[in-house]
């Protein structure tokens, strides 16, 4: 494997992570002494040492939101968590609920949609918004309790356990107004959420996934029901789906797939059933069970961006580098769309985003494409703060290094030496910058050396050469 090559695997693609909203509170609920002692705790390196260990998600993430919710003044209008925005291109799935204002109903439908899609922040808002124009609406507190929990990349904040029980306490107050599922419901997400300190969050999420499963047993013609029990399996039990074979599903994950496989046999357009699957399958041996389904799914939900980017998740996995290339173009401009309506801040605008481009630009990178990678690298290097890479390291400076090894790659060696040192408070960028500077002697030394006694491999047709 060509050096380049395997230093972006070896690195990047421990950065391509799924970077998700960590529960959700916002900024104006948050005092100004509790978010400069956080930021203080995740620039701690006895804390940020554990950012590269399988438990680490909720520092990581969180220190991601702090970091770039410094940022958020700089990047354009936002809606501040209050106004009720109703967007487009999320697609038509509906959920009916008990309420009789058709504002609340769609404010549901969309904070559904946007849980769905990950985007648990917008998520929260939609559901708050909902709650303003129908405050008996048992369900749309109950979406604010659920969006507040933990998801597959980040375990629940302590930051978000009072406003969580408060939605989950009205919800129960309003449970007389709802349906038999819905009860059902917010009886399960119950399970999940505590008053007693000492509870461990993995045991309440372990009875979370049970209480569930054991609802959708009840209800087994409920989309609803059977992907969100799929999730809750999944949050119990964070990417640890697959034995090593890559065969045989780990712990409750089997069951976790047989739902959202029962789901997409009679709905093969639930988006937010296809975004679990090919998570599910994505590390299998074989993803490639998904793809039919990662095919259809941007044209869901055009407009959310994180949905827009996950079928490159399988196209990457499969090799197809150029469709995993096209798609995140597009995710990011959905994204970019999003921000002009409602600014770039919190997880989705400083994890989400990014994420897209650097998977844009590892994609380039294997389809051999100059052009696209170096754009790519350009605006990736734009778009990390340096309090990020400083507080989340282990996430975010294989991120920020990710530009120059497309530099390596397409760029002349004379080029390479006009890089500008990065900060020397990123150890690891600073490395792969000193990579960067001994890669040029080594293929230049290589022009003239004698012929090998072996003959050199084909150059392959369209192989890209130095960019000036």
């Amino acid at each position: 494997m060509h050096r380049p090559f395997a230093a972006t695997l070896c690195a990047a693609l421990a950065g391509v992570v799924i970077f998700s909203a960590p529960p959700f509170m916002p900024l104006d609920d948050q005092p100004v002494d509790l978010r400069a002692q956080r930021l203080a705790d995740y620039l701690d390196p006895s804390k940020t040492a554990r950012l590269a260990c399988k438990g680490s998600r909720k520092n990581a993430l969180a220190a991601l939101f702090q970091a770039g919710t410094a940022h958020a003044a700089d990047s354009g209008p936002t809606d501040g968590g209050a106004s009720p925005i109703l967007f487009e291109g999320l697609g038509d799935h509906s959920v009916p609920i008990s309420t009789d204002h058709a504002g609340a109903q769609a404010l549901f439908d969309q904070g559904l949609k946007f849980a769905y899609a990950f985007n648990h922040e917008q998520a929260a808002r939609s559901f708050r918004a909902a709650q303003m124009l129908d405050p008996t609406c048992a369900m749309c507190f109950w979406g604010e309790a659920l969006v507040l929990g933990p998801n597959i990349n980040a375990p629940m904040g302590e930051d978000a356990r009072v406003p969580a029980l408060k939605a989950l306490a009205m919800a129960k107050a309003n449970i007389g107004n709802a349906l038999p599922l819905e009860k059902a419901l917010i009886e399960a997400l119950d399970h999940r959420y505590s008053t007693d300190l000492s509870t461990e969050r993995a045991d309440a999420d372990m009875a979370y996934a049970t209480a569930m499963q054991d609802l959708a047993d009840r209800y087994p013609q409920s989309d609803l029901a059977q992907t969100l029990t799929a999730e809750a399996i999944m949050d119990s039990q964070p990417w640890t789906y697959w034995e090593p074979d890559g065969q045989t599903p780990m712990g409750k994950a089997g069951d976790a797939i047989t739902r959202i496989e029962t789901v997409l046999a009679r709905t093969p357009n639930h988006a937010g059933a296809i975004h679990l699957y090919i998570h599910l399958v994505e590390a299998s041996a074989k993803p490639e069970i998904a793809e039919p389904y990662a095919d259809r799914l941007a044209a869901l939900m055009p407009s959310a961006g994180h949905i827009a980017h996950m079928p490159s998740h399988l196209y990457y996995r499969l090799g197809k580098y150029k469709q995993s290339l096209s798609t995140n173009i597009k995710a990011i401009a959905a994204d970019e769309a999003y921000f002009d309506q409602v600014g770039r801040e919190g997880i989705y605008g400083y994890g989400y985003y990014p994420h897209n481009v650097h998977f844009l630009l590892v994609s380039a990178q294997m389809a051999g494409d100059a052009i696209t990678a170096l754009e790519a690298a350009k605006k990736l290097e734009s778009l990390i703060p340096v309090e990020a890479a400083l507080a989340a390291p282990a996430f975010m400076q294989p991120i920020m290094a990710a530009p120059l090894y497309a530099h390596v790659q397409f760029l002349s060696p004379d080029k390479l030496r006009t890089i500008p040192k990065p900060d020397a408070r990123m150890p690891f960028v600073l490395a792969i910058w000193h990579y960067s500077k001994a890669w040029p002697p080594p293929l230049m030394a290589m022009k003239t050396a004698p012929k090998p006694p072996f003959p050199p491999c084909a150059k392959p047709p369209g192989a890209t050469k130095w960019l000036p």
